[in-house]
């Protein structure tokens, strides 16, 4: 029985299938992270720079520092504000006792 490699022309049209949907992944990504800037603009992230690690609010970022941002740092931030969201958010329910 013959196995059918793949060719060259096969493999351009994979990579090329990979970047599409890489580039999808980052659109989705960035959209939900401006949309959780907007949600919790009071939301502290930890900026790493040129000067070490900044404690910044997201209503005091740019938008071009969007432009600058990886998908992977983008992910990162995303839990920052999931987890800031989450403690902030924190309900606790209150025990009624019988008297």
């Amino acid at each position: 029985m013959k196995t059918q490699r793949k060719t060259g022309v096969d493999y351009l049209k994979e990579l090329d299938e990979i970047k599409l949907s890489e580039k999808s992944l980052k659109a989705h990504v960035d959209q939900r992270l401006r949309e959780l800037f907007t949600i919790y603009p009071e939301a502290e992230i930890s900026i790493i720079g040129g000067n070490g690690v900044e404690q910044m609010r997201c209503k005091d970022i740019t938008a071009e520092w969007f432009d600058n941002l990886s998908t992977w740092g983008m992910i990162k931030y995303i839990q920052s504000i999931e987890k800031w969201s989450a403690r902030k958010e924190k309900v606790e329910q209150l025990k009624i006792y019988n008297e």
